[in-house]
């Protein structure tokens, strides 16, 4: 959104989502890249937040970014890029769950237009303590499940990473494959050498057929392509 703001006349995100000037560039935006083919779905943006704003502006923007998608391409799935903040289902207080940031994740993921729903993981990041964040994020997992089945719409873990912790990372993984309500998840991030040598490690990347792959990863692929057949 701050790329926005010196062309919008605009100084914060509660400015963005209600400015026209800003709104109309980033509709432009989404026309530009909408009419491009071989796409799996649109993304309104990743982890948008507007914090300290009214959970309503960012629903606002929600209704009128994925109608205005809708109405360029009704043939691709819509939906939210969120971190799944925002939510009272399972909630233990904690912040992720507050609705500070502006989000309310099951009114979003209500809207007509949104197919599905995002949330991500990344408790370190969040303020959850060492000692339980794998059991806060299997709750978290399954708390964002509960609400989409309530919205009748599958979910995705869209990101989640913890310190490439295996034994935390593949507990998630199972939860998340066994929980009804999440369709999939997806690790941050995928990590292989190039000739120029190792891609980025951000502290969350796993590398092919590293150990960390070979523990976390392999696994669990096999335990999903046994699910599906």
């Amino acid at each position: 959104m701050a790329a926005y703001f010196s062309y919008a006349g605009v100084t914060s995100n509660a400015q963005w989502y209600a400015s026209a000037k800003a709104q109309a560039q980033y509709q432009a935006y989404i026309r530009a890249v909408v009419t491009r083919p071989a796409i799996f779905a649109w993304e309104l943006a990743n982890e948008a937040r507007c914090n300290g704003c009214a959970t309503s502006v960012m629903q606002n923007w929600v209704k009128t970014t994925a109608a205005f998608i809708k109405s360029l391409d009704s043939k691709h799935m819509v939906t939210t890029g969120s971190e799944g903040f925002g939510l009272t289902t399972g909630s233990d207080g904690s912040y992720p769950y507050q609705f500070g940031e502006g989000t309310d994740f099951a009114a979003n993921c209500a809207d007509p237009n949104i197919d599905f729903c995002t949330y991500h993981q990344y408790p370190d990041s969040w303020g959850i303590s060492a000692a339980s964040a794998q059991a806060w994020g299997n709750a978290w997992i399954q708390s964002h499940a509960a609400a989409c089945v309530a919205a009748g719409k599958p979910c995705v873990l869209e990101e989640f990473g913890y310190s490439d912790n295996c034994a935390i990372e593949l507990s998630w993984e199972t939860t998340a494959l066994k929980t009804a309500g999440t369709g999939g998840d997806m690790f941050w991030q995928y990590g292989d050498t190039l000739s120029s040598g190792l891609t980025s490690q951000d502290g969350n990347t796993v590398y092919y057929l590293s150990d960390l792959w070979n523990c976390m990863i392999a696994p669990h692929l096999a335990d999903v392509k046994a699910k599906n057949g």
